[in-house]
């Protein structure tokens, strides 16, 4: 956990050992001299869509099969052109027509992207408030504490307590002692019925 804090330095809770059943976390990190603090959130996973493995489909892999066997025979003669006949041509330029048709369709598809999903950089995160991170460069990291305040099973639940949080505390209230610059939520009840305080 690096040098997080969970639970406000409850003893009797302990961070879990198996984080794939949570989408992320609240946090709060705190200017120890100040007393100055942010209030974000932070997912646990970073996701990036791929372009998908696929192969070809059994009769799309007999035409090409069928096609190369005609392309081997071609390709001797492409060095010495007057060998190559008007049908062998034509086959040349009909599997370089298949091949870039076949690529287009794979290319365009919907729902031909790979979800891979690697652990973020949420153990060395210092929040995406530039102030603050400029502060923690200039200070030092042991001048602040970083406390995990709650663990969220979804993106939803994260938006939810993050700016609950956030208004709770006043963040952007004259005389507040925050880094909190705006809060932009959108929530929808149909996403976080259910969802226990």
């Amino acid at each position: 956990m690096s040098n997080w804090i969970y639970g406000f330095l409850n003893e009797s809770v302990s961070f879990p050992k198996n984080l794939s059943d949570f989408k992320g976390f609240i946090y709060i990190i705190k200017n120890i001299e100040t007393g100055k603090f942010y209030i974000g959130q932070k997912t646990f996973w970073s996701i990036e869509h791929k372009k998908a493995l696929r192969s070809f489909t059994q009769e799309e892999t007999d035409r090409l099969r069928k096609y190369s066997d005609w392309l081997v025979a071609a390709k001797k003669g492409r060095e010495i052109k007057h060998r190559v006949s008007l049908e062998e041509r034509d086959l040349i330029v009909k599997i370089k027509d298949y091949k870039k048709k076949i690529k287009s369709r794979l290319d365009s598809k919907k729902g031909l992207r790979r979800k891979c999903v690697s652990s973020s950089d949420w153990q060395d995160y210092w929040s995406s408030s530039e102030p603050l991170k400029r502060e923690v460069e200039i200070l030092g990291k042991d001048k602040f504490s970083r406390t995990i305040v709650r663990l969220c099973r979804s993106k939803a639940e994260m938006n939810y307590f993050e700016t609950k949080m956030q208004f709770d505390a006043g963040v952007l209230l004259k005389g507040t002692n925050s880094y909190n610059g705006m809060i932009n939520c959108r929530i929808s009840c149909m996403q976080v019925r259910g969802m226990k305080q």
